[in-house]
């Protein structure tokens, strides 16, 4: 691969990616200004050792995003002596419990910023987070699922 590089000396940004990143901006500012969300609630568990996400999913997201981008985070996301799984309450209401020591924050983290990713990328809504772990963590996009989930 050749590098091109501008008269300032910076690199040469192919345009495909700058049309790619454009559509990007045009769908997240599309989820910001949509109504329905997905709501995302925190719950403690066990202290340090169990951590529960309740998803509600609004009528036009389906719920095979969840599974699919669980599948996803379990083949990159480690969870020692624990797991992680999804239970579903009804058809838009999900429980995501993660449960282990080490690993548990990243797996969830990695899932719902995947999650709140697929969501901007698929269907022009995100996740409204009503509370969050005691990190203080708070859903983002992600560029680690760039295209990824869209498949």
């Amino acid at each position: 691969m050749n590098l091109e590089f501008n008269e300032d000396g910076s690199v040469k940004v192919p345009e495909i990616d700058i049309e790619v990143d454009e559509k990007f901006k045009e769908k997240l500012e599309k989820a910001k200004n949509n109504p329905e969300k997905v709501i995302v609630e925190y719950e403690e568990i066990a202290k340090g050792y169990e951590d529960e996400w309740r998803i509600i999913l609004p009528d036009f997201v389906r719920p095979s995003i969840l599974f699919r981008l669980k599948k996803w985070v379990d083949n990159r996301v480690e969870i020692k002596i624990g797991s992680a799984w999804l239970e579903e309450k009804d058809e838009r209401e999900y429980i995501l419990s993660v449960r282990g020591r080490q690993g548990r924050c990243e797996w969830a983290h990695s899932f719902l910023n995947g999650l709140n990713t697929a969501l901007i990328k698929m269907v022009q809504t995100n996740i409204k987070q009503k509370n969050t772990c005691k990190h203080n963590f708070h859903v983002r996009y992600s560029e680690a699922f760039k295209g990824e989930l869209a498949k």
